[in-house]
């Protein structure tokens, strides 16, 4: 037998090919949109969770560098040349042992708040180098000029005198530096 094919069954034929294809296509595109809109929406979750992520991190950061820039002001309270000569019974020493002990005071201090140092910058670190240094410096040079075996209230005049309002300034502008980067790591301006 012979079949014989007409018009219609290859037209039948060739409109269920093409709806087919467009069937297929429609599907493909509609899984690869939602695939996509998935995508970005997981893009955006996971955004959101590194925000937080890092907002809690800054959060649990802060909590740990304020009281270090607190404890280092503190600090700069401590080896300001008023405080020492409050602080220091110095009766019964000679300008030298006077002078060892508020240079040993001073690094003292330093050493005991140099843990804190972690949680600043380079440049808070540095500017409290320097007022360690300077301080230090300061009572070295006063007491050049005093002889070794004069009473120590001898050195506690002169440096009230020719070094204290220095050395205070130099504290005051030293906190005023740990100031100034609290208020950046607060956003503050």
């Amino acid at each position: 037998m012979v079949f014989k094919r007409n018009n219609t069954d290859a037209c039948f034929v060739a409109m269920i090919l093409i709806v087919g294809i467009v069937f297929t296509a429609a599907l493909i595109w509609s899984v690869y949109y939602l695939c996509k809109v998935f995508e970005q929406s997981q893009t955006r979750k996971n955004n959101v969770t590194l925000q937080n992520m890092r907002w809690q991190h800054q959060q649990a950061t802060l909590a740990m560098r304020l009281p270090a820039y607190e404890r280092l002001s503190l600090f700069c309270d401590r080896i300001s040349l008023v405080s020492l000569l409050e602080r220091i019974d110095y009766k019964d020493f000679s300008v030298r042992q006077f002078e060892y002990a508020l240079t040993v005071t001073i690094q003292q201090e330093y050493a005991y708040n140099s843990t804190q140092f972690l949680y600043l910058s380079h440049n808070a670190v540095e500017i409290l180098r320097i007022l360690r240094q300077s301080t230090t410096e300061m009572v070295q040079e006063v007491a050049q000029t005093l002889a070794p075996t004069d009473n120590a209230q001898t050195l506690a005049d002169a440096l009230l005198r020719q070094a204290a309002a220095h050395n205070l300034v130099m504290v005051e502008k030293t906190k005023e530096a740990l100031h100034v980067e609290v208020s950046e790591l607060l956003n503050f301006k």
